[in-house]
């Protein structure tokens, strides 16, 4: 039996961080000059994504630290965003938590599309026979307690997709 892991690439999570943008867009309506006018939970959604985006990408290539510092970017412009919206903070915070689980789903995907079914080593042909997926992420319905799970998620890679072969 023989066992093979995979690696994320910064390609992995920048699909994955480009599909999450997209969760609860409202789609243009098609009227009118189709000129689209943002409506106040989606411009707070892409203030606070596009830091989430970078925070993931420099936390990916090692800079923690700035990454922490876009952390608490976000932090202040959810506060921001609290005092702005009011009644529907709760939309946003609904939203950007469906974006991260979206993202988290992703990568996850992404590790798995790299397994392959059968290997060849030394001539011989080898099947997949089991695949295993760990990870460890610390989400919760804070926000600020889901973007340090992560970071930490991120940095220390904490997702391993490992497949097993053996002969069919």
């Amino acid at each position: 039996m023989s066992n093979a892991e995979t690696l994320l690439l910064l390609a992995d999570h920048q699909a994955a961080l480009a599909k999450a943008r997209t969760i609860g867009q409202a789609p243009l309506p098609l009227q009118g000059l189709n000129a689209p006018i943002a409506n106040e939970i989606d411009k707070w959604f892409r203030r606070i994504w596009d830091n989430i985006e970078q925070l993931v990408i420099e936390t990916f290539k090692g800079a923690r630290e700035r990454a922490e510092v876009l952390r608490d970017e976000v932090m202040v412009i959810w506060s921001q965003a609290q005092q702005e919206l009011a009644g529907r903070v709760e939309e946003l915070r609904t939203r950007v938590m469906n974006a991260i689980d979206s993202y988290l789903r992703g990568i996850v995907e992404s590790a798995l599309a790299r397994i392959t079914a059968t290997v060849v080593v030394g001539g011989a042909t080898l099947v997949m026979t089991s695949v295993s997926v760990q990870h460890s992420v610390k989400v919760s319905t804070s926000l600020k307690t889901a973007l340090d799970g992560l970071l930490t998620f991120v940095a220390e890679g904490s997702l391993a997709v490992t497949a097993s072969y053996g002969k069919g």
